[in-house]
C-alpha cells in the first residue's frame, strides 16, 4: 500500500504557520505525475540478473561455471516475464567468444564456458547477462563482471604464477571492439550538491569525489575560497576519496575548490550558484525510526506548490504535496520504506524535477547463510562434509533452492562484492566502488559511508521524466517466452519491404540426441512492413532453411533476421582491473594482484623463431632436428593456438547478412568486414588485390602448402564452404606453407600473413533463389560439473582450484542441507560462498563459522 506523506498538514520547523494543501486543480496535476509513476512500475516493470560464479580467476583451460538469478527488480523475487536468458563471454578486446542461451524457470537457470579456446590470450575477461527485454532500459541494465585470466601456470598446480599478457586496445590480437580505457588528469574532482543545487542565500551541503588519472580514490585536504582568497571552507576526505564540505553561497559570488595533493595544489570551479530555486537534504542517519527530508527556498519569493515522491527500485512508496514558502521538513517511517536504495524527487507543476536525493535505507531484512565444516583443515584427498543452514532475523527460513561453491581458498583472487551489495546497492548505481560488501557487515560507521556514496551518485536507473509520463518509454523488445526469431524479406537490389509474400521455414537438428534427426516445417506471410516473426522451443544448434515466394513462385528476395541486438562491448576501466590476493579462511588481504602479476607484451608472445638484424635481413637460428617429425594434428593445434585472430565463417557471413549487406561469393569482401587489416587496391596492372598490413594475404586451404601457380585456389571456394579462418602473422607459419622457391627474406616480404581457411567436409554450395541457410542457437545444455570420488586415494595428483560446484542445493524446511566432497592434493583452508533468493525475495548470502 502507498503511504501517503503529510499530503494535507505540513509542519514548517522555521516558526512558519501551518500550511494546508487544498484539492485544488494544482493538487490534481501535481497528482497526475504520482499516479503516472505508480502505473510505470505496475505496467512496465523492470527485470534484474546476477550471476553467482564457482571462482574469482581463471587460468587458461579452466571451465567458468555460474548459476543466474533473473528477479523482478521491484520485489527480488523471481521473474514471470523473461524466459530466455543470454549470458556472453568476450574476450580482453571485447570479441563475443561465447554464448549461451539459456531456458529461465522460476527466475533461475545456469551454465558453463570453456576457457580452452583458440587462439587464446590471458588479460581481463568479461562476463555479461540480460534478457533483450532489459535492453529496452539502456545497457547498464546489463549485468557485467571483469574477471583476471591468467596463462595456464609452466608447472601444473603452481596457480601462484601469474602471468598475462598487457592490455594493447587496437591491436591485432585486441581489435577494436573494446574502447580503452579512460585516463584522466593526475587529479580530478567531481562535485555533487546535495539535491543537485546551490541556491543563493540557503545552507547546503556539497558532497565531492577526488581521484587519480584512473580512478582510483585519493585522499587529500581542501578548502574553499571566494574571489577575494578568503577561505570559506576548509574539509578533509573522509573515505576512499570522498567528503562533505557546507556551504551558504552569496548571490553574485564566484567560488573555487584548492585541493592539496602529492605536494601541489589544484584548483576546481564550483557548481552553478542559483540565484532562486529549491535546495533539498535528507538526514538518514541520526535516527534509526525515521528519515528526514528538509525544503527550503529563499522567503522572498513567492510560496510554490511542489510534488514529493519517495520511491526504491521504481515503485513509489510514499508521496504528497507541499507548499513550501521557506522551510519544510518531512519524515517519513524508515520501516515503511523497502530495503535498498530509495529516491526523493521533489518536482513541479510541469512534472520536472527541482531537486532529488538518492539515500539507502537497510531494514537488515535479508538472510544469511552459514557455514559449519566438520574439520578445520583436510588432508589430501580427504572428505569434506558441510553443512550450511539459511537464518532470517525475522522469521523462519524455508526450502529453496541455493547455488554453492567451494574453492581452494590459498592464493585466491579476492572479489569484494556478493548477491546481497549487488541486486541492492551496485545495480542502482554507477562508478566504482572498491568494497560494496563493507556497507553490509554492520560496522561503526559504514550507515555514514554509505549515505556519503549515495550523495555522490549523478545517474539515475529510473529516470523521472518516465515514470511521471512527461517522456515517452521506447520499448523495443518484449519479454521472450522462448527461441524467438523475427527478421524482414526485402528486395534484392534496393532492400524495399516486401508484404504479403509467404515465408518457408524448414529446421533440422544439428546434432540429434539419439539415431532420430528431428525437423519441423512451417510458413507465414509477411505483414504490411514486410515483417516476420516465429517462436519455437529447442535445445542445442538446428539448421534453418528459409525461402520466399510469392503466389506460388520462388522469389529473389532476400531475408535479414533480426539477431544484432548484442550490446557494444564497453571499456574495461583500470578500478575494474584491481583486485586483491584474499588470505586463506579471512575476510584480510595478502596485497594487491599487481604485486604478483607478471605481465608481457605481445610481441613476446607472438614473435618467436627469428632474430631481426637491422632493417632488412632475418637470420633463422641453425638447429639439428632429432625429434619426429610432428603430426598434422599437432600442426594445426600450433597454427591456431599461434594466430592472432580466429573467425567463425558461418557465424560471420549471417552477421554481415543481418546488417543488410549483399557479398555474394567475394571472400575478399569477408574479410574487408570482418578485419579491418585488411585493405583492397589496384596493382600496377589494374587487377583488384587486397593486403593484410604491409604484405598480401598467403592463402593456405586445409593446411596444405601452396606454389605460385595455385596460390589462387581460394577463388574457386564457395564462402558457404568455409568452416573457420585463423590470421596467422607468424613468419615460422608463412615460410611453411608458402612456395618452398621463396626465401625466409622473400616470403616475409611478400607476405603480410597467413589465412588459414579450414573448409566444411559437407562443402555446402550457396542457396538457391530467394533462399537462406543459416543457424538457430536454441537454448543451450550445460555441462555437469565432475565431482571426483577418492574413497580410494588416486595416483595422480589433483590440483582443482574449483573443489565443489552445485547450482541447485535445495535446502529443508528448516533451511538447512549437507554437502559432501572431496579435496584436491593441496588445499588446507576453503573458501566457500553459498547465494539463493527466498520466494519471497529474500536475499540470502553465505557466512562461514
Amino acid at each position: 500500500m502507498k503511504q501517503r506523506l503529510y499530503t494535507i498538514l505540513v509542519l514548517c520547523m522555521c516558526p512558519f504557520m501551518v500550511k494546508a494543501v487544498s484539492a485544488d486543480s494544482a493538487g490534481r496535476v501535481l497528482g497526475q505525475y504520482i499516479q503516472a509513476a505508480i502505473n510505470y512500475s505496475e505496467n512496465i516493470p523492470q527485470e534484474k540478473v546476477y550471476l553467482h560464479f564457482d571462482n574469482t580467476s581463471y587460468y587458461q583451460g579452466d571451465n567458468i561455471w555460474f548459476k543466474c538469478y533473473l528477479v523482478d527488480a521491484a520485489t527480488n523475487t523471481a521473474s514471470r516475464l523473461s524466459r530466455t536468458l543470454y549470458v556472453e563471454l568476450l574476450n580482453p578486446g571485447g570479441k563475443v567468444i561465447q554464448r549461451r542461451v539459456l531456458k529461465v524457470e522460476d527466475g533461475q537457470c545456469h551454465g558453463d564456458f570453456s576457457l580452452g579456446h583458440l587462439p587464446f590470450y590471458s588479460g581481463y575477461y568479461e562476463i555479461r547477462a540480460y534478457t533483450k527485454y532489459m535492453l529496452n532500459f539502456g545497457e547498464s541494465a546489463v549485468f557485467s563482471r571483469v574477471f583476471p585470466v591468467f596463462d595456464a601456470p609452466a608447472k601444473k598446480g603452481a596457480y601462484a604464477e601469474r602471468r598475462m599478457m598487457r592490455a594493447q586496445y587496437g591491436s591485432v590480437r585486441y581489435g577494436s571492439e573494446r574502447p580503452s580505457p579512460r585516463k584522466g588528469k593526475k587529479l580530478n574532482a567531481r562535485f555533487y550538491p546535495e539535491g543537485g543545487n546551490i541556491v543563493a542565500g540557503l545552507p547546503v551541503r556539497v558532497a565531492f569525489e577526488v581521484c587519480d588519472n584512473k580512478g582510483f580514490a585519493v585522499e587529500c585536504d581542501g578548502r574553499v575560497v571566494d574571489e577575494s582568497d578568503s577561505v570559506v571552507a576548509k574539509f578533509s576526505t573522509m573515505h576512499e576519496g570522498k567528503g562533505v564540505f557546507g556551504i551558504t553561497a552569496g548571490e553574485d559570488a564566484r567560488y573555487k575548490v584548492i585541493l592539496g595533493y602529492d605536494g601541489r595544489e589544484y584548483d576546481f570551479d564550483m557548481p552553478e550558484i542559483r540565484k532562486s530555486g529549491v535546495a533539498l537534504s535528507v538526514d538518514n542517519t541520526s535516527s534509526d525510526d525515521s528519515v528526514t527530508i528538509r525544503l527550503m527556498k529563499n522567503p522572498a519569493s513567492p510560496p510554490v506548490l511542489l510534488g514529493v515522491a519517495l520511491s526504491c527500485r521504481g515503485v513509489v512508496y510514499s508521496y504528497g504535496g507541499v507548499l513550501l514558502d521557506s522551510v519544510l521538513e518531512l519524515r517519513e517511517c524508515r520501516q515503511k520504506a523497502p530495503s535498498g536504495v530509495s529516491l526523493a524527487t521533489v518536482f513541479d507543476m510541469n512534472g520536472d524535477v527541482v531537486a532529488d536525493r538518492m539515500f539507502f535505507v537497510d531494514n537488515k531484512d535479508y538472510g544469511r547463510i552459514e557455514v559449519v565444516q566438520d574439520k578445520a583443515e583436510y588432508l589430501a584427498g580427504e572428505k569434506v562434509c558441510m553443512t550450511l543452514t539459511a537464518t532470517k532475523a525475522d522469521s523462519a527460513a524455508r526450502s529453496f533452492p541455493i547455488s554453492v561453491s567451494v574453492s581452494d581458498g590459498d592464493n585466491t583472487v579476492d572479489y569484494k562484492s556478493n548477491m546481497l551489495s549487488d541486486l541492492l546497492l551496485m545495480s542502482e548505481i554507477k562508478g566504482y566502488v572498491s568494497n560494496p560488501s563493507q556497507y553490509f557487515l554492520g560496522e561503526e560507521d559504514s550507515a555514514d559511508r554509505l549515505d556519503l556514496l549515495m550523495m555522490v551518485q549523478g545517474w539515475r536507473r529510473y529516470p523521472w521524466r518516465l515514470m511521471a509520463g512527461i517522456e515517452p518509454v521506447d520499448i523495443r523488445y518484449l519479454p521472450e517466452q522462448g527461441i524467438e526469431l523475427s527478421g524482414r524479406v526485402v528486395s534484392f537490389v534496393k532492400s524495399v519491404p516486401k508484404p504479403d509474400v509467404t515465408v518457408s521455414a524448414m529446421m533440422t537438428e544439428n546434432e540429434p540426441s539419439d539415431s532420430l534427426r528431428r525437423s519441423f516445417m512451417d510458413s507465414f506471410m509477411t505483414d504490411s512492413c514486410g515483417r516476420f516473426s516465429f517462436r519455437c522451443d529447442v535445445d542445442g544448434r538446428w539448421h534453418l532453411v528459409m525461402s520466399v515466394s510469392e503466389k506460388g513462385k520462388k522469389k529473389d528476395h532476400r531475408i535479414i533476421l533480426d539477431r544484432l541486438f548484442s550490446p557494444k562491448p564497453k571499456a574495461i576501466e583500470y578500478t575494474e582491473q584491481r583486485f586483491d590476493i584474499a588470505l586463506a579462511g579471512t575476510s584480510g588481504s595478502a596485497g594487491s594482484l599487481d604485486d604478483s602479476l607478471e605481465e608481457y607484451g605481445e610481441s613476446e608472445d607472438t614473435i618467436t623463431g627469428h632474430e631481426v638484424i637491422g632493417s632488412k635481413a632475418i637470420m633463422l637460428k641453425e638447429v639439428e632436428v632429432k625429434s619426429k617429425r610432428h603430426s598434422r594434428e599437432a600442426d594445426v593445434f600450433k597454427n591456431r593456438a599461434k594466430s592472432v585472430a580466429y573467425y567463425d565463417a558461418k557465424s560471420e557471413l549471417d552477421k554481415i547478412s543481418d546488417e543488410g549487406d549483399y557479398i555474394g561469393q567475394d571472400l575478399f569482401g569477408m574479410l574487408l568486414k570482418i578485419n579491418p587489416h585488411f585493405f583492397k587496391r589496384f596493382s600496377a596492372s589494374g587487377e583488384e588485390e587486397i593486403l593484410y598490413k604491409r604484405g598480401k594475404p598467403l592463402f593456405v586451404i586445409d593446411y596444405k602448402p601452396s606454389t605460385l601457380e595455385d596460390s589462387v585456389n581460394y577463388r574457386s571456394l564457395y564462402l558457404e564452404s568455409i568452416k573457420s579462418i585463423y590470421i596467422n602473422e607468424e613468419l615460422q607459419a608463412k615460410c611453411k606453407y608458402a612456395d618452398v622457391r621463396l626465401s625466409p627474406l622473400q616470403v616475409d616480404k611478400r607476405y603480410g600473413c597467413v589465412v588459414f581457411i579450414e573448409t566444411d567436409p559437407a562443402k555446402p554450395a550457396p542457396p538457391g533463389k530467394g533462399t537462406r541457410r543459416t543457424m538457430i542457437e536454441g537454448y543451450s545444455v550445460p555441462a555437469e560439473f565432475y565431482h571426483p570420488d577418492y574413497s580410494k586415494m588416486p595416483e595422480e595428483e589433483d590440483y582443482r582450484r574449483t573443489l565443489y560446484w552445485n547450482p541447485y542445493v535445495l535446502t529443508d524446511e528448516h533451511g538447512k542441507v549437507s554437502i559432501e566432497f572431496y579435496n584436491n592434493s593441496t588445499c588446507r583452508k576453503m573458501k566457500v560462498s553459498a547465494q539463493g533468493i527466498g520466494y519471497d525475495g529474500t536475499v540470502y548470502d553465505s557466512k562461514l563459522k
